[in-house]
């Protein structure tokens, strides 16, 4: 066998390591192609949809959820549902890592509706930390917080020491970021104990550098230096090393970065960035890659070192925008506006600004009042540059006008009125730049207005289009006028959120930076102020509907409760007497019979009527109820409910006084009152006394119709009819002959009386009895 010479070998290795990676990435896609044409079958596509998961799910993520949701539809196709939502999930986290939270919230509550539906008790668990993480990340905390503690219930029931140590770390950032210190911390000791136990080398050092960030956060730099650096000098031998650990180890090399850039010892703080964007590199995680990259290029904008960072920034923005990173796109393009400014690039600049006003609509994020500050600022600083130059160059030229020929005048003229139509040229881009904010823009003395750019124009003018105001005090209101003149006459940097007049659309709610600032210059103000109403809108109704999904699940919990506790009791005596009749009627005495017989009657009527109320109540929940009002008669009414209640009347020999006359007409859907009167006679029988009596009477006014349904049973406590509409209130009491019931009707009534803008009123004494008034408005319809 021929010797392999030392150059071969390099260029087998070269070869393994650069071209042949290289060659693969491509071949997969182009196997993928090619198998999709010749229409492969599912297994073959599901193998090569794997493979490209595995390749691109850290370098291209939007590649990544393409392959996943091909796998999941052949997953559909086989019937196999567990795999399908396990790809769910991971297509989730994908989004998650984009920044795209909505789409990664629709996967993973997806996935884990059929967890549940399963009992897939392990899935549910890291689906609750997967949702916890999208909420966090959205800060709100509230919501992330209560899913990390579920699935530390469940780690707990499955004895995961490693699933627990997650979920105590995941609470304890929680904790840290509503300022839960103590907490925090603590979660995170139990965390690394847990981890310790495990003898997992990596998630020790994870929950180290965990506790390192704590440490940092709270102002304790030194102990996080010391976790940071024991965690880098760990690993040694990065070849040897799993993904995972050497992202690890480049967070701790990135952290030590920053301690030594915070004491001021940069040669040090260099040293750990590249080393880290080199891990970095070899794990081949662009998405991080980008962010480290992103903070070397502010170290050399530091140092002056403009024109490196601005290389750096260039190359991050074309791969952001190449694979979807839109948020980190977002970011670079601003940086990309400033350096290009500071390098005096003017057509760089609007391109880049062009770019980053299109990322931020497509975001829909809040745009930076504070970098169209410093951006205005640094561009109205290089016109103060460029004027001083000149003048410098004018004082020149009127030395020279002693000794200079009339020629030599004319020729200097010629090039002060160039110099003069170069500054306009660059004054008309500057103010074009600002005429694109999507923010008003404007210069002010002490509140006098200026100058001021398009936007702000459009928030304050009158419909006629023209802006009449003068000074920015008159957009304030009363209320807001003094620290509105305190933030426009202050000598420093400031902020404000408040309210201003908008003479288009009223009283908006809005963000104001300002800030000193030089203009033709004179020493005056700038103001930036951003249109914060529809945010405000937005953020309030989400959490209005948030409040309200948390009404409607514990409504229907409690309905769940009322079917599960009083549907079934009816049908356990209707089982039990038809079983004890089917099996001994022969021995059945004929007196017991009857009996038995009447019972499961009664208990056959109360499910009937509960099943109703729950019907009803539940159309009225889902608007599916259907409202039809008419003007009729309330007698016929009242005489049918009669008829329908009389054997309940007549057992417990109830006297039952109406009075109704027959021209009397109310105005009201005619099923949903008999529903109302037949719940309130039912509940007037139920709580009165054997031999009692009830009395019925309706009368009207000018506006409105009344019946009043009055017993002189049992009564209620005060406190009791203040909850009695209450669903979570609700419960089942027993009548004076034991009769059952749930305590929905009267909910139901409420219910469909407020369908008709009519009200109910409850009088009642304890022992005493009770009197119920319903109220109808009155229409202008008279009856057929």
């Amino acid at each position: 066998m021929a010797k392999i010479t030392y150059n071969t070998l390099l260029i087998i290795i070269f070869l393994n390591t650069i071209i042949l990676p290289i060659w693969s990435f491509d071949n997969i896609e182009q196997a993928i192609s090619q198998a999709e044409n010749e229409n492969s079958p599912d297994s073959t596509l599901a193998h090569l949809y794997e493979q490209g998961y595995d390749k691109f799910k850290v370098s291209d993520p939007v590649k990544a959820i393409k392959y996943l949701k091909q796998l999941s539809e052949i997953s559909s196709k086989r019937d196999d549902l567990n795999d399908k939502y396990h790809k769910y999930v991971r297509i989730g986290q994908l989004y998650h890592q984009l920044g795209m939270s909505h789409l990664a919230l629709e996967f993973l509550f997806e996935a884990s509706g059929y967890f549940l539906k399963v009992a897939d008790e392990t899935s549910l668990a890291w689906l609750y930390s997967d949702i916890g993480n999208v909420y966090f990340a959205l800060q709100q905390y509230d919501v992330a917080g209560p899913y990390y503690q579920e699935g530390l219930k469940s780690m707990q029931n499955l004895q995961d020491k490693y699933g627990q140590s997650v979920m105590h770390n995941n609470i304890a950032l929680c904790q840290l970021s509503t300022g839960k210190i103590d907490e925090s911390f603590q979660n995170l000791e139990i965390s690394l104990k847990l981890r310790e136990e495990i003898g997992d080398i990596y998630a020790i050092y994870h929950s180290k550098f965990l506790l390192a960030k704590n440490y940092t956060l709270t102002g304790n730099h030194e102990k996080g230096f010391e976790l940071y650096n024991e965690i880098w000098t760990q690993y040694t031998d990065d070849n040897i090393l799993p993904e995972e650990a050497k992202m690890l180890r480049s967070s701790a090399g990135l952290a030590l970065f920053g301690y030594y850039r915070h004491i001021g010892e940069l040669d040090k703080a260099e040293k750990y960035l590249n080393d880290a964007i080199e891990l970095i590199r070899n794990v081949g995680d662009t998405y991080t890659l980008g962010s480290a990259l992103a903070q070397k290029a502010q170290f050399y904008v530091e140092q002056d070192k403009n024109q490196e960072a601005l290389d750096i920034f260039t190359d991050i923005f074309d791969y952001a925008i190449q694979h979807g990173f839109t948020g980190n796109a977002h970011f670079y393009a601003n940086w990309l506006v400033r350096l290009n400014f500071r390098e005096k690039n003017m057509d760089e600049v609007e391109k880049y600004y062009d770019i980053y006003t299109n990322l931020t609509d497509s975001l829909i994020t809040q745009r930076s009042s504070e970098n169209l500050v410093k951006l205005h600022s640094i561009v109205q600083n290089h016109i103060k540059e460029v004027e001083n130059y000149h003048l410098k160059e004018k004082q020149l030229y009127s030395q020279r006008l002693l000794i200079i020929s009339i020629i030599s005048l004319l020729i200097i003229i010629l090039l002060i009125i160039l110099n003069y139509l170069k500054d306009k040229r660059n004054l008309e881009k500057i103010r074009k730049l600002a005429n694109a904010s999507s923010e008003g823009i404007v210069v002010h003395d002490r509140g006098a207005i200026i100058d001021y750019n398009n936007q702000f124009k459009r928030m304050f003018r009158n419909p006629n289009k023209s802006l009449t105001i003068s000074n920015l005090l008159d957009l304030s209101t009363e209320d807001d006028k003094e620290q509105i003149e305190k933030l426009l006459f202050s000598n420093e940097k400031t902020e404000l959120e408040t309210k201003l007049i908008s003479a288009q659309h009223g009283l908006i709610d809005v963000k104001i930076s300002s800030r000193p600032y030089i203009y033709h210059k004179k020493e005056v103000r700038v103001a930036v102020i951003q249109d914060t109403t529809k945010i405000n809108q937005y953020i309030s109704s989400i959490i209005k509907v948030q409040k309200e999904l948390k009404i409607l699940n514990a409504t229907k919990d409690r309905l769940f409760s009322i079917i599960a506790h009083d549907l079934k009791n009816p049908f356990n005596a209707i089982i039990g007497f038809t079983n004890l009749m089917k099996d001994a009627w022969q021995d059945i005495p004929p007196e017991e019979m009857d009996e038995m017989i009447s019972m499961i009657n009664e208990s056959s009527i109360s499910a009937h009527t509960l099943l109703e109320n729950l019907l009803d109540w539940a159309r009225i929940q889902t608007d599916q109820f259907s409202f039809e009002p008419t003007a009729f008669a309330l007698n016929h009414v009242i005489d049918e409910i009669m008829i329908l209640l009389s054997a309940s009347i007549k057992l417990k020999q109830i006297e039952v006084d109406v009075n109704c006359e027959d021209d009397l007409y109310i105005y009201a859907d005619n099923r949903m009152l008999s529903t109302i009167i037949r719940n309130l006679l039912t509940n007037a029988i139920k709580f009165t006394h054997i031999k009692g009596i009830i009395k019925i009477y309706a009368g009207e006014n000018d506006t409105s119709t009344k019946l009043t349904i009055e017993d002189n049973g049992i009564g209620m406590t005060q406190s009791y009819i203040d909850n009695i509409f209450n669903i979570d209130f609700v419960k089942s009491n027993s009548g004076t002959s034991d009769e059952k019931g749930t305590g929905l009707g009267l909910v139901l009534c409420k219910e469909l009386i407020e369908y008709h803008q009519g009200t109910i009123d409850i009088e009642s004494v304890l022992d005493t009895g009770s009197k119920i008034t319903i109220t109808f408005p009155k229409e202008n319809i008279k009856p057929k």
